[in-house]
């Protein structure tokens, strides 16, 4: 099994070993590390690819993956208001989706999945989105897709539109769109809606403003948060945010 092989079937402590032998002979190879942090990442070992990011974010201080990805570790590592401000530096060098990282820490999910109550499904006619972060349109992206820790199998396909993007509905959907499996859901289940604009109308979730919101330092990323915010219609949440920020 070769590097590429390991990382695509999820078997990342065998891509580590790869890595880590691969390294012995090219120790300063950035493309290498920057895998191995990607791979630590995956495994949960924040400790140990904190290190590894930050020195290559030193010797590329432009480089806006490394930032985004030394921000996720960071928050991994609960160090939120370093992470928010590696966040607003890699939105400021072209990661658009730090903006949506940003909101989301802004927001905390409360209330319950009352499934029988809810007037919305987000389990049938979907888009998904694959591991790659595209639309699933064929074979091998919904199988990658599948295989990931925690989602859920019980996806199928049962159209497709004008651009190819498959459409999907739970198989695990009884009657009245009642989940027939609600009370052992796979993860993927259990974490949605997980940012508050994935939020949909009728969902018996909600999002509410944490107390305490880091105050952000970029002025350009503030405004567009605030103009996001008021698309999606939090208007009371807007007034706050301004208020804070004061």
């Amino acid at each position: 099994m070769n590097l590429k092989e390991a990382i695509n079937s999820y078997k990342y402590n065998e891509a580590l070993e790869i890595i880590d032998k691969m390294l012995s002979a090219s120790p300063t190879n950035s493309k290498l590390l920057y895998t191995k942090s990607s791979v630590l990442y995956k495994l949960e070992k924040y400790e140990e690819a904190e290190p590894i990011l930050i020195k290559l974010c030193n010797e590329n201080p432009k480089s806006a993956n490394l930032i985004y990805s030394l921000a996720l570790v960071t928050l991994a590592l609960d160090k939120k208001e370093r992470a928010v401000y590696l966040l607003e530096l890699a939105y400021e060098r072209g990661i658009d989706d730090s903006i949506y990282k940003i909101i989301d820490l802004m927001f905390e999910r409360k209330g319950i999945c009352d499934y029988e109550a809810c007037a919305v499904c987000c389990c049938k006619n979907v888009i998904l989105k694959g591991i790659d972060g595209k639309t699933i349109k064929d074979e091998e992206a919904f199988t990658k897709f599948k295989e990931r820790p925690g989602a859920n199998t019980g996806w199928q396909k049962i159209n497709e539109n004008k651009k190819g993007d498959w459409i999907f509905s739970c198989e695990n959907l009884g009657e009245k769109n009642i989940c027939k499996i609600y009370e052992t859901r796979p993860e993927e289940c259990r974490d949605f809606p997980s940012g508050v604009l994935s939020l949909k109308a009728g969902c018996t979730y909600h999002f509410e403003l944490k107390e305490n919101i880091i105050k952000l330092q970029s002025e350009r990323v503030f405004a567009l948060i605030i103009e996001i915010l008021e698309v999606y219609g939090y208007k009371k949440e807007v007034i706050k945010l301004k208020e804070l920020h004061l």
